[in-house]
């Protein structure tokens, strides 16, 4: 039995419905109530619940907590065709990207959003700084590369992030309102 989902994405007709204990479903539109596979990220109690935010863009998954996970296969097939859901979770890797010191022992979350490429992605760590994350794909790069784009946007921590193609917006709990800013300089010259 799975936990409480705490977030879901939909990738054609397979819905991915992430869990609060780190379960990871992926189930056919056609069929809900088969399982076409299940993965179990590792479930650590001082983490508390997982999978807050989640990003699919074949073949990764990226999902979030304290820490922003990363879920490929160990061998990716060469022509990028297989989805995610079509290897066993045996033939799996997860990979942990933790939060820079400055967001160490904070109150709150990670929340992932995706930009532009496939495997680039915006981290709001939980001292609610922003983060571009790119190079996930390269498999001989044991971190990806990270570009400072706020050091906080909110006076707690960010609950909402969405991109678009020259700026990304946060929100926060409180009364914090919803604040918008300009994507940096460096993202637009790769």
């Amino acid at each position: 039995m799975t936990s409480a989902v705490f977030s879901i994405h939909l990738s054609g007709h397979t819905v991915i419905s992430a869990c609060a204990r780190g379960e990871i479903d992926f189930r056919s539109v056609l069929s809900p109530s088969t399982v076409l596979l299940r993965v179990h990220t590792p479930f650590y109690h001082h983490l508390g619940q997982r999978n807050l935010s989640i990003h699919y863009a074949r073949p990764f998954l990226f999902t979030s907590s304290k820490c922003v996970s990363q879920i490929s296969p160990r061998t990716v097939d060469p022509d990028n065709r297989r989805e995610l859901w079509e290897y066993s979770e045996n033939e799996l890797r997860i990979k942990n990207y933790s939060v820079p010191e400055s967001a160490e022992g904070q109150e709150g979350a990670c929340i992932v959003a995706p930009f532009r490429r496939q495997g680039e992605l915006l981290v709001a760590w939980p001292d609610a700084s922003v983060y571009s994350l790119t190079g996930f794909k390269a498999s001989i790069v044991a971190l990806p590369e990270c570009h400072l784009l706020a050091e906080r946007t909110h006076p707690r921590y960010v609950r909402s992030l969405a991109v678009g193609d020259s700026v990304f917006v946060t929100s926060s709990y409180g009364h914090e309102s919803v604040r918008s800013r300009p994507l940096s300089a460096t993202l637009h010259s790769r």
